[in-house]
């Protein structure tokens, strides 16, 4: 956003009578058509960098590994299919056995 002011500032600094010799001393543009030029080509940047790290998120997130049902090479609790009907959620309590098996009930039995 900072720069696509920045980048206006230049063209309407270019573009302006009152600024003539400005342009060239603050920018290094003598025409506003060259500052056009800059701010078409650094938009142009800006947007395929944006695109390359768009598809290289998308690529690491395919390829990350999963967890996958043998029977039907879904990953389980997708779509319901390892719920029983009814149920919408499912939670996965994790403890010490030899300390938290109580606490883990209580918090099971405030759930259900």
């Amino acid at each position: 956003l900072t720069c696509c002011f920045a980048s206006g500032v230049v063209i309407q600094l270019c573009d302006s009578t009152l600024y003539e010799g400005m342009c060239y001393t603050l920018v290094g543009y003598k025409t506003s058509r060259g500052a056009t030029t800059f701010v078409v080509v650094l938009t142009a940047a800006m947007l395929a960098v944006t695109l390359a790290v768009i598809l290289v998120s998308t690529v690491s997130a395919a390829r990350v590994k999963t967890m996958r049902l043998v029977s039907s090479k879904r990953e389980p609790m997708r779509d319901g299919i390892t719920l029983a009907d009814g149920q919408q959620w499912h939670l996965f309590l994790s403890h010490v056995w030899s300390t938290g098996q109580d606490a883990v009930a209580v918090i099971k039995n405030e759930l259900l």
